[in-house]
């Protein structure tokens, strides 16, 4: 008789076994967290880099719509003092027209003939109206102008004149220390380049204008 002999696996070989499978499933379960956190890595390294582009072109569209001005004179005093530092919006004319009491940068091409130079004054007159100042009062088509940015007025007289189309009337807020359209004429629209809405530097005397 021919015996039949089974084979069984001995303890030893069993346990060998078991071992290598469990090392089998960490190493896969270790692959698959390295993969995890290898993808939480990108997903944050592309939200910095998202966030970083869009800081660029925040400061670049900033650069483009703003821009600041050191004031060295006194021709808008009380409102902006010598020493000041004021923002302006380049584009506020692109989108919308110019009023009355803005204060805006304009291209000055004063003394006739020099090189021309920013300057900032305040819009008084509009294209189109008649102006006309009697003992200091400006008179626009006949009415009084309030003004409550000004300190005080002196006794100036300017007979009525017509102000062109596409043309401002624009004066400093200091009006016995200011060289303005009084003496050089309405400016030219094209001549406007941005409005400057706050004074921003020194911070003790920092306002909206």
């Amino acid at each position: 008789m021919v015996e039949q002999q089974q084979r069984w696996a001995t303890p030893d070989s069993t346990i060998r076994l078991q071992k290598s499978l469990i090392d089998d499933q960490t190493i896969e379960a270790d692959d698959r967290g390295h993969l995890r956190r290898l993808k939480r890595r990108g997903r944050r390294i592309k939200a910095l880099v998202l966030v970083s582009l869009l800081g660029v072109f925040a400061l670049i569209g900033l650069a483009v719509v703003f821009d600041h001005y050191y004031i060295p004179g006194t021709a808008m005093e009380p409102t902006i003092s010598a020493g000041d530092r004021v923002i302006s919006n380049q584009f506020s004319y692109r989108f919308g027209d110019v009023s009355r009491g803005d204060v805006v940068v304009f291209e000055s091409r004063e003394p006739e003939g020099s090189a021309s130079f920013d300057a900032i004054q305040r819009v008084i007159g509009l294209p189109g109206e008649s102006i006309e100042i009697i003992d200091g009062i400006i008179f626009i088509d006949g009415s009084q102008l309030n003004e409550p940015y000004l300190d005080s007025t002196h006794a100036e007289q300017m007979p009525a004149i017509q102000i062109p189309a596409d043309h401002y009337f624009l004066m400093g807020d200091n009006r016995e220390g200011s060289r303005d359209s009084r003496d050089l004429g309405p400016v030219p629209s094209s001549d406007i380049k941005a409005r400057a809405f706050r004074t921003f530097w020194p911070f003790d005397r920092q306002t909206s204008l």
